[in-house]
């Protein structure tokens, strides 16, 4: 099985360069990819409220395709390019905190339930309460946001998945939640 994934890449702001990886189960080049940018960037635009202005998406013009069991790279696709975005919130943040969306599958892998992260690093502080969680306002927007991702993902035949490379294994994405608890980082790898 090929997995294929998809880099989303962050910059601006004081937050430097990051990507946000999404793996699809996309094997060979037979999906459509304007269908599956469209997704992709309506999931950042229906996010980017709560994403400082400062902040730049870049969309990718390839798409690498990695062995599942092994991890080897197998080829890269050349897609069409999805137009950028940038998010749209004004005030404060601090560069290194924000949101972590958890990515749930059905599968059991070496003993443990199969999940994925993706972190939406920086939030501005509008996201989050006075007594330090993220907004259950916000929270609910981002879960219809993650809902549509994985609804339109799955009906242009290139599932949201979660990829244990450790197991040699995918499972595909029933659902996504935002946490209420405020996440960092460290480095901008995710």
């Amino acid at each position: 099985m090929t997995i294929s994934e998809y880099r989303v890449q962050w910059t601006g702001g004081r937050i430097g360069e990051g990507f946000t990886v999404l793996h699809l189960g996309i094997s060979g080049a037979g999906v459509p990819m304007a269908p599956v940018n469209t997704a992709i960037r309506n999931w950042f635009t229906a996010l980017r409220a709560t994403i400082p202005d400062d902040v730049n998406w870049v969309f990718p013009t390839e798409m690498r395709q990695f062995d599942e069991a092994t991890g080897t790279l197998e080829s890269v696709l050349p897609i069409p390019q999805a137009t950028g975005l940038a998010g749209s919130a004004g005030g404060a943040y601090l560069s290194g905190v924000g949101r972590l969306v958890k990515w749930t599958t059905g599968s059991v892998v070496n003993g443990r339930r199969l999940v994925g992260h993706t972190y939406l690093v920086p939030s501005v502080a509008s996201a989050g309460t006075d007594l330090g969680s993220i907004s259950p306002t916000v929270i609910t927007s981002d879960n219809v946001a993650h809902a549509a991702l994985i609804a339109a993902l799955a009906a242009e035949s290139a599932p949201l998945v979660v990829w244990s490379r450790t197991g040699g294994t995918e499972a595909i994405v029933s659902s996504g939640s935002t946490l209420s608890r405020p996440t960092t980082m460290r480095r901008r790898n995710d």
